[in-house]
């Protein structure tokens, strides 16, 4: 017996609020305000990006706690100290991008509250 692919996309219905769409779409980039679906998609896209973002962040400062991972820090920093003398400095902003596809911060911020006010959160 041939089995079914699993879908890649799982069709759910969701009941939201009329005033939350047009939030939703007051406050969503003109290309997304005609395209429910995509805004959705990209609004939890963005929500589970931010999410993963805290959780990491929350990992690496319980671990900047850790006394182990302190003087493992410490000994890795003595190691390499002798190649902090080689000249090249480093300006940490030329290293920072913009993620790709990501929503000005202060919308994603309204659109984020949309939704959490749409899940009960």
């Amino acid at each position: 017996m041939k089995r079914r692919p699993t879908p890649s996309t799982l069709r759910r219905s969701v009941a939201l609020p009329s005033a939350l769409i047009g939030e939703l779409k007051a406050v969503a980039p003109p290309e997304l305000r005609t395209n429910l679906n995509r805004l959705v998609i990209l609004s939890l896209q963005e929500y589970v990006s931010r999410r993963r973002r805290r959780e990491f962040a929350r990992a690496v400062a319980a671990m900047a706690e850790d006394p182990q991972v302190q003087a493992e820090c410490a000994a890795i920093a003595r190691d390499f100290a002798v190649t902090e003398m080689d000249g090249i400095g480093l300006d940490p902003s030329r290293l920072v991008s913009p993620e790709a596809g990501a929503l000005p911060t202060l919308r994603m911020a309204e659109v984020d509250a949309a939704l959490r006010r749409a899940l009960d959160l």
